[in-house]
């Protein structure tokens, strides 16, 4: 018995709507922590001896201060890249878990950008001498696991 194409269809576009349940979830974690992050004084400990969520501090530049000084270029260069990630991956952009982990940290703080003139990190890891924030980590996750995600499509397709 062949199934109803119909259902296929339906469940297929279920499938790919869960692919945005955790990443976008993420995405609101991240805008609420920085909301909480402006109203802090004083650091409070989230894993004692190991992650602090700080006091907001204003990043204008990209990661790890990269460009501190040119927020505009900032901007730009996210929107480029945000538009890159989008027109380069289309036929697979929907249904990579990966890629959207890396579409909500970049809207995340495209959002920051554009309301704050700068990225709002709040996170600091013990030991680790920059501040972060959520969306970073969804950037940084979402590429590591994109590239690992190529890399064993890749070998896996070569033998």
């Amino acid at each position: 018995m062949q199934p109803n194409v119909e259902n296929v269809r339906k469940r297929k576009r279920r499938e790919r709507y869960k692919r945005f349940v955790v990443p976008s979830l993420l995405f609101l974690t991240d805008q609420v922590l920085k909301f909480v992050s402006k109203n802090l004084e004083s650091r409070i400990n989230l894993i004692p001896n190991f992650l602090t969520l700080e006091p907001p501090q204003l990043n204008p530049g990209i990661a790890f201060g990269f460009l501190n000084h040119r927020g505009s270029l900032s901007l730009i260069l996210s929107l480029l890249a945000l538009i890159f990630l989008c027109f380069s991956f289309r036929r697979s952009f929907l249904r990579s878990s990966p890629l959207l982990f890396v579409f909500f940290g970049a809207i995340s703080n495209l959002v920051d950008r554009i309301t704050y003139k700068g990225v709002i990190d709040y996170l600091r890891l013990r030991g680790f001498p920059w501040t972060f924030n959520l969306a970073d980590v969804l950037i940084l996750t979402g590429t590591c696991w994109y590239l690992l995600k190529e890399g064993i499509s890749h070998a896996s397709s070569s033998n």
